[in-house]
């Protein structure tokens, strides 16, 4: 229905809703698998920032000073790539004067950064950071400087520091480390440089193209999967059209050979629900004020107010021209000339421009309507923007189809075919690209960072807010379902799991901007909620330089005391809503189990949660518990509660008998009802340990070349090196004990982690030697991604037999329980079948289909070994005799290497004592005959001619990194 405003002298360019039937704009087909910055030659640059939560390893004595001055408390998110910390926050250090005074908050940065450069930007000097921000916002003050190499611009490299209530508690780094890129003896000249642009962009991108600016020169990173270099380049702007692009052409400064591109045009996806009410031109059209337009009444030039309202001195009616332009706005027609149109307008009338059957003119009038409302909203978050004061052009009816960008200013948008609306007539899109130029004008510079999938998620969020609807981009595909919808019924997009393209990518964030928008209108009423959470986004994207440093900034935004340990106003929304995202930085210490010798005390298992806070109900450890049971009886179970303890909450497992396999799983209910599992591997969702005593017949820690030690693989499917970490591929980012480990595609040489489709890759062990021990176990650590059992399998075999396989849900096409490790496990596979013939040889096999492919296998720790079989009545290697009696009184030998019955001070533990050292012993482990007590060392059945267990074999299993109840950090899980 259309309803006539009457308003004295107002000109309503409305009757314009916006356009279509659902789902929205979307990455063009050409440009959908690119990464973000393409390089010429040489190994791929990353597409996302890999991020790990606690201490970094490869900082450990930089973070050591550092935590020395700032005291306990801090935290820490890691570039996994670079080493340097994306994000360090805490309960803040005081840093007088700095909030109100910029010189004061510059010089405590400066000399704090000179102080922990090695830190926060590794082989750079003070003097390489210039300042480039001092920003006093809501109460926050960010300094920010941008990193330079003698002399010139590192692009990206930037170092960051907040304040607030005078105290220092957050930190932000995106420098580059080890910047080795040499500045150019002679600049390029600039028409060759612009030829050279111009021509590669040509050669595969586009029908035509013309470059334009020449700038630099500066250093350019290449940040791949592991670590980074740089180049010393010029960037040339290359537009491009056939099809539409904007080219940023990195030449080497030298040479002008091509070095890296990257498109700056910002697409959208139409995922863009706006709950205005006119959405798309099969929606109502309501009337709008034109507001802020200039027109011409009577012959003089008028711009009308925010009501849209203009007045002149004649009382007659007038001549009103109008046309889509003023101080904010002009609408262009890139099919032709800019509507325009010619009224007459009554005294106290109201002349409507209405053309909802005209799509070239119905497409401009909307632009002009929802680029005003899109601009209002912007100015009451960032008033003190500048950019928003300024005129930008809203482009319609491009000669293109299907799509929207943004080219960080102007807006621009395509005409409608049989498939898609004319995207002009959509408000959604109209908010969303609006909402990528907003993106790079809030950015500080020095301390933010333009990112596309937070873009792409902070512009669905914005046009989801002016709406109140969470399906963005209805009428997109003319009818009323969205193309995204950031709150699904059915699924949450969460961190790293759901990273894909952009546009799914940023689901993750606006996802959780959404939820905490309900969770504020639930706790401050709905304005106050609305506005509370439209600042806090605000103030995220002005700092956030990736979509997990949303979390930490906006904490920072929301906090009032300068000490993030104490929480924030908002932290237990804040923390809720991002948690169910994967991006709020909770991380978790288990106490590892792997090889356990048969004790009476069972065996402790302990849990430590970094990233809650106490004040919130909803993080309250409701309860925590260890599941177990023996492997192969799971009718042996139990269920056993965690205490708080020394080492943060603490269970023991029962006790269980030699030889036995124990499984465990751990259970933490939050008081949200949030459970968190350990481990968080659906395919294998029980750890295990191995109770009883083993002796090493092969280890390997992979330091050396596995094919100097007899293993047989092909180099292209199988690695040795150093892991580099990979959040697509699954793969670690350090070894389980020293540096190096042994795993199908590494990441290495410009891979991307994957193990090859359509493949089939294995790595052979040599043959190893079993001494007649007839009971024989494989025990390593892994880490293993690999798709469902159903497409790709993951093999053991143990001489050609196949011992353990990944597991296959069994659900046809269906299948989707991918084994996914998030941490080294401790694995134990039963080779005794196997070893009759005094030997055994491993394989680990890929075998994978056309589909999808994971990081496979990672391999660490591996040992052979057998388990000591005394008291089983049968001669196993190194027995002299086995009676089958174990350590009884009434024994003839005991398993003795002399054969002798047991007796008391004879350095073996039997029936009636507790404990026997060669001194004495009684049942209460004193001296029996007036010597001074000696506790018992572990001793027991060994081996003919051998030595305790606590010696050598213990010295053994301890090189095999197999020890007793070894606790290691665990990663985020």
């Amino acid at each position: 229905m259309r309803i006539a405003d009457r308003l004295a002298a107002v000109v309503a360019l409305g009757t314009i809703t916006a356009s279509a039937p659902a789902q929205a704009i979307q990455q063009p087909a050409r440009l959908r698998g690119l990464p973000p910055l393409e390089v010429a030659a040489g190994p791929a640059a990353r597409a996302q920032r890999a991020i790990a939560w606690g201490r970094a390893p490869q900082r450990a004595s930089a973070w050591r000073r550092f935590a020395a001055e700032v005291g306990a408390g801090w935290r820490g998110a890691w570039d996994a790539d670079t080493g340097v910390p994306s994000r360090l926050f805490g309960p803040g250090v005081p840093a007088p004067g700095a909030s109100a005074e910029p010189a004061r908050a510059e010089a405590f940065a400066r000399a704090f950064l000179a102080r922990h450069l090695d830190l926060l930007a590794p082989g750079a000097s003070p003097a390489d950071f210039v300042l480039a921000s001092n920003d006093l916002d809501a109460g926050l003050r960010t300094v920010g400087f941008f990193q330079q190499h003698r002399g010139l611009r590192v692009l990206g490299g930037q170092v960051s520091f907040r304040f607030r209530n005078d105290r220092l508690f957050l930190i932000g780094s995106e420098a580059l480390p080890r910047v080795d890129a040499a500045p150019p003896s002679a600049r390029l000249d600039p028409a060759v440089a612009r030829a050279r642009a111009t021509a590669w962009v040509l050669g595969d991108r586009a029908g035509a193209a013309q470059a334009g600016a020449v700038e630099g020169p500066f250093v350019l990173p290449l940040v791949r999967a592991g670590g980074a270099d740089s180049r010393a380049v010029l960037r040339v702007t290359v537009d491009a059209r056939r099809p539409i692009g904007r080219w940023s052409v990195y030449l080497d400064a030298a040479t002008g050979a091509p070095v890296a591109r990257e498109q700056t045009l910002r697409f959208a996806d139409g995922a863009l629900r706006l709950a205005a009410p006119v959405r798309y031109p099969l929606s109502d059209y309501s009337n709008y004020p034109a507001q802020r337009a200039d027109l011409t009444v009577g012959g003089a030039p008028v711009t009308s107010d925010d009501a849209g309202l203009v007045s002149w001195a004649d009382p007659a009616p007038v001549q009103l021209d109008a046309k889509l332009s003023g101080p904010l706005v002009r609408v262009l027609n890139d099919t032709g000339p800019a509507a325009a149109a010619t009224f007459t307008l009554a005294p106290g009338g109201t002349a409507l421009w209405s053309a909802p059957d005209e799509e070239v003119l119905d497409a401009q009038l909307s632009a002009f309507v929802h680029t005003q409302i899109v601009k209002a909203h912007a100015k009451k978050l960032a008033p003190e923007m500048a950019w928003l004061d300024t005129q930008i052009s809203a482009v319609t009816n491009i000669d293109d189809i299907c799509n929207a960008y943004s080219d960080g200013d102007n807006i621009h948008f395509f005409r409608a075919d049989s498939e898609c609306e004319n995207t002009a007539r959509l408000a959604d899109v109209v908010y969303h690209e609006f909402g990528h130029s907003f993106h790079a004008h809030a950015i500080i510079p020095g301390v933010g960072y333009f990112e596309g999938g937070l873009s792409e998620g902070q512009s669905d969020y914005l046009a989801a807010t002016l709406t109140g609807d969470p399906g963005t981009g209805r009428g997109f595909f003319f009818s009323d379902e969205p193309l995204r919808h950031i709150d699904p019924p059915d699924k949450e997009h969460a961190w790293p799991e759901d990273v894909s393209e952009i546009h799914e990518t940023g689901r993750i964030i606006s996802g959780a901007l959404w939820d905490l928008r309900k969770a504020l209108i639930a706790k401050l009423g709905p304005d106050e909620g609305v506005a509370r959470t439209d600042q806090l986004y605000y103030q995220g994207i002005r700092r956030a330089v990736d979509i997990p440093s949303m979390y930490p900034e906006l904490l920072a935004a929301d906090d009032d005391d300068g000490d993030l340990t104490n929480g924030t106003p908002n932290v237990c929304e804040i923390a809720a809503a991002f948690g169910l995202h994967g991006i709020r930085g909770l991380s978790g210490e288990l106490g590892e189990l792997g090889v356990e010798p048969p004790t009476a005390d069972g065996y402790r298992v302990s849990l430590r949660v970094e990233g809650l806070f106490a004040a919130c109900p909803g993080d309250a450890i409701a309860s925590a518990s260890v599941a177990w049971q023996v492997r192969g009886e799971p009718q042996r179970r139990g269920d056993v509660a965690m205490i708080a303890g020394p080492g943060g909450l603490e269970a023991t497992i029962p006790a269980q008998a030699a030889g036995e396999v124990v499984q465990y799983r751990v259970a933490l209910t939050l008081g949200s009802g949030v459970t968190i599992g350990f481990p968080d591997n659906p395919a294998d969702p029980l750890y295990e340990l191995f109770v009883g005593e083993t002796i090493p017949l092969y280890c390997t820690g992979f330091e050396t070349d596995p094919g100097a030690d007899g293993w047989t693989y092909s180099p292209g499917d199988w690695q040795w090196d150093a892991p580099v970490g990979s959040t697509a591929s699954g793969d670690p980012a350090e070894a389980s004990s020293g540096e190096r480990v042994f795993g199908t595609e590494l990441g290495h040489a410009g891979g991307d982690g994957n193990y090859t489709p359509d493949d089939v890759s294995s790595a052979l062990s040599p043959v190893i030697q079993t001494g007649g021990h007839r009971h024989v176990r494989l025990q390593y650590r892994r880490w293993l991604n690999v798709e469902d059992g159903q497409f790709d399998q993951a093999t053991i075999y143990a001489d050609g037999q196949p011992v353990w396989q990944n597991l296959d849900s069994e659900s046809g096409d269906f299948s989707s329980t991918h084994h996914r490790d998030k941490e080294w496990r401790f694995h134990d596979v039963d080779l005794s079948p196997f070893v009759a013939d005094g030997a055994v040889q491993i394989t680990y096999e890929i075998r994978s289909d056309l589909g999808l492919e994971l990081g496979g296998w990672t391999l660490d720790e591996l040992c052979v070994v057998a388990v000591s079989s005394c008291g089983n009545g049968a001669l196993d290697a190194g027995e002299a005799c086995d009676d089958g009696a174990l350590n009884s009184d009434t024994a003839a030998d005991a398993c003795r290497s002399d054969c002798q019955p047991a007796r008391c001070g004879d350095g073996v533990v039997d029936a009636a004592e507790t404990c026997d050292a060669a001194e004495g012993c009684d049942a209460t482990c004193g001296a029996s005959s007036g010597g001074p007590t000696i506790p018992d060392d572990g001793c027991g059945c060994r081996a003919a001619g051998g030595p305790s267990p606590g010696g050598a074999v213990a010295t053994a299993l301890g090189l095999a990194a197999l020890a007793v109840a070894r606790t290691r950090r665990r990663p985020r899980r």
